[in-house]
């Protein structure tokens, strides 16, 4: 089972990194994609410190409710 999580972790990660390709591609053929991508890559701090922010109220509501279960 071990091995076979590894290989969804692995699988997931080249599927995000293939959609990133994408991107770069559909970009370059079709110059309305390329705003996306611009838009992207200026927000991209703003994005950052919004995952933080997100996966730390993740992080707190869940342990919160893991306390209040137990």
């Amino acid at each position: 089972m071990g091995e076979y999580r590894i290989c969804k972790q692995y699988l997931a990660l080249c599927v995000c990194l293939q959609l990133f390709k994408i991107t770069k591609f559909t970009s370059q053929l079709v110059p309305k994609m390329g705003l996306m991508s611009n838009v992207l890559r200026h927000a991209a701090i703003d994005i950052f410190f919004f995952a933080i922010v997100f996966f730390n109220s993740l992080l707190a509501f869940s342990t919160m409710l893991y306390v209040q279960v137990r």
